[in-house]
């Protein structure tokens, strides 16, 4: 079924349910679409004695990010009364009571392929390179800048949207919209990307020109190796200290999950063992993480190429002073790609490769 007949009916099904497909500049306002509330809640375990699901069959899911009461989550492609849609989506979902609620949907059938929010706004990167805002109350979508190559990550700080590309340039622009300002330009694929009011700072792949590692870049573009080595796949900013997952160096694989202090002091190793790692996310006391069986991560190589998914074993839990891993009962099937795991004071968040799910700590 051509993409131009599959939206001409979703026009029809979401004015029925209430809803908008967004148009290319955002000039509509969409209404939350919901699922039917026997299909979602946020309160159905995925299966008896298991997780919460938080929405499931709603397409492929792409990244996840909170607010203090809502999960927020994006699609590639979108499963909509039915009928599987090859466009990104933007989903929201009250951590209380759900169910999760489509704020937008591509009409140009770009992927959403990067997410950033802060306590209003949702930031998308789409795959035909346009970087594009939600509120998450609900509202217009607006395209904040058209860019000249596909962001592959996204984060925000103070009044700016930063960005990577998949050509390996970093900028930023104001969350309001205005003009892009470059920052500079990495060689590497780029894994991980966050942001505070002084700097950017970036995980990079091995390309021929660099090593792999964590690299610092001010605003006046001065860019500065933190560390290298390792390849990275994902990384985090909690205050004022960076952690990131690693597959770790030499002929037999080591997963690692490594901290750095941006006040200063050697790399840290946090927890190890014979698994790949990648998203991670933090709370006080612990660090989560997806893990796959070694040499599994879908890493990009020289930041070329696109990465596929992959199904991950499930969550590993760390001390975030240090210590012994160990698995996460009942989380599984978590996906190994940046983006793909979350935490706020009481649960753990992650995608798979159909389902947003959750599980109490």
């Amino acid at each position: 079924m051509g993409k131009h007949v599959v939206f001409g009916g979703l026009l029809a099904f979401l004015a029925a349910c209430g809803g908008s497909v967004d148009d290319a500049a955002g000039t509509r306002d969409p209404v939350a679409a919901a699922p039917r509330p026997a299909e979602q809640g946020i309160y159905q375990p995925a299966v008896p004695g298991g997780p919460d699901r938080v929405a499931e069959g709603l397409g492929s899911p792409s990244a996840l990010a909170m607010t203090d009461d809502r999960v927020i989550f994006t699609t590639r492609s979108t499963t909509i009364g039915g009928e599987r849609v090859e466009a990104g989506a933007l989903f929201v979902a009250d951590k209380r009571v759900g169910p999760a609620l489509m704020l937008a949907v591509d009409r140009q059938g770009a992927s959403f392929d990067a997410l950033a929010a802060d306590g209003t706004t949702a930031f998308v990167a789409t795959s035909d390179a346009r970087l594009v805002s939600v509120p998450v109350a609900g509202g217009a979508t607006k395209v904040v800048a058209s860019l000249d190559a596909p962001a592959v990550a996204l984060a925000e700080s103070g009044d700016y949207v930063y960005f990577a590309t998949n050509a390996g340039a970093l900028a930023r622009v104001a969350k309001k919209g205005g003009e892009v300002e470059p920052l500079a330009t990495l060689t590497g694929a780029i894994r991980g990307l966050q942001a505070d009011d002084a700097a950017v700072y970036v995980a990079t792949g091995a390309s021929e020109e660099s090593a792999a590692g964590i690299v610092r870049v001010a605003l006046d573009g001065t860019v500065k190796v933190l560390t290298s080595g390792a390849e990275p796949c994902a990384m985090i900013r909690d205050r004022r200290s960076l952690y990131w997952t690693s597959l770790g160096a030499g002929a037999v694989a080591k997963g690692e999950v490594l901290h750095l202090s941006l006040d200063g002091g050697p790399v840290a190793t946090v927890a190890s063992g014979a698994f790949s790692a990648c998203a991670i996310a933090a709370d006080k006391d612990s660090l989560y993480f997806a893990t796959a069986l070694p040499n599994a991560l879908p890493v990009k190589a020289g930041g070329s190429g696109a990465a596929v998914p992959a199904r991950g074993l499930g969550l590993m839990r760390a001390p975030i002073a240090g210590g012994e891993p160990v698995a996460v009962a009942l989380a599984s099937r978590a996906l190994t790609q940046p983006g793909a795991v979350a935490v706020d004071r009481t649960h753990v968040y992650w995608l798979t490769e159909t389902a947003v799910l959750r599980l109490r700590k």
